[in-house]
């Protein structure tokens, strides 16, 4: 899971920015009673403003899971919840709002607190990167979710695994179609991203359900790299024929017409 924490004086702007995204969902409030951002606003303002001197009563953290991981709601529930405390929120006197996203690849939420606790209590501000930083770690536990640390190993070790394999297949100098042939042997799946042109532009690899960029695998295993290790790629681009039309302008045409009449002439003169 990673965390990512910002704090400021408006808590508009931070409910604005997480309910007008496509697909927005609350997965739990305290101490907010209304269902638009705006009155939400000022419901956190009214306890924020009992404490003028505090200039930033807003703390905006969103949680990400890794890529390719979604958690259920509860999950997503407790993570909050143990963020929270561990933060040194009391949830039960914490005005907060739980925001769900799915508008990026990434599975992820937003919280939203009021520093300021409905008891009048303010949450101290020292050091609360570093202190995030344990926080999420403390959120991955309570869910029952794999520590970020480890996934970031699992994903190292399969990328190490590919490009092993990958290399294997690059040996004796194949052509593009052999490479394939020797991936889908190993339960790869090459796909060849290409141009308009039909020019082969780059290549992915598609395995346990993951697709990786060559590039993203290692540096030796994108298409430049393999073409130099001695794979054959037809680098000509698929001509790609076109009629004249009004596009090409008027000489264009007028110009493909005096060509095929001189043409037909010199068929003509043949013919006789």
């Amino acid at each position: 899971m990673i965390s990512k924490l910002k704090t400021g004086s408006s808590f508009a702007g931070a409910l604005r920015y997480d309910s007008k995204k496509e697909g927005a969902q609350t997965l739990a409030k305290n101490g907010i009673f209304s269902d638009s951002w705006e009155d939400q606003a000022r419901e956190f303002d009214a306890v924020a403003n009992s404490r003028p001197d505090l200039s930033k009563p807003v703390w905006h953290v969103s949680l990400s899971a890794p890529d390719g991981q979604r958690y259920t709601d509860g999950q997503w529930r407790v993570a909050a919840d143990a963020w929270l405390k561990q933060m040194g929120f009391d949830p039960e006197k914490t005005q907060y709002l739980i925001t769900r996203h799915s508008d990026a690849a990434h599975d992820h939420i937003h919280v939203i607190a009021n520093r300021v606790q409905l008891d009048g209590k303010v949450i101290e501000n020292w050091q609360n990167f570093k202190r995030s930083h344990e926080a999420t770690r403390a959120a991955e536990i309570a869910a029952g979710v794999p520590r970020f640390e480890e996934h970031a190993a699992t994903m190292t070790g399969k990328r190490a695994g590919l490009r092993t394999d990958i290399q294997a297949c690059v040996n004796g100098k194949p052509t593009l179609a052999e490479f394939k042939s020797r991936l889908a042997d190993r339960g790869i799946t090459m796909i060849e991203n290409r141009q308009s042109t039909g020019r082969l532009s780059g290549l992915s690899f598609e395995h346990d359900g993951r697709t990786w960029k060559g590039s993203e695998i290692a540096r030796d295993c994108s298409l430049g790299s393999l073409k130099k290790q001695g794979l054959q790629v037809d680098a000509k681009p698929i001509e790609i024929q076109s009629t004249p039309s009004l596009k090409t302008g008027l000489g264009g045409v007028i110009q493909s017409i005096s060509q095929q009449i001189k043409k037909q002439e010199k068929e003509y003169s043949h013919e006789r």
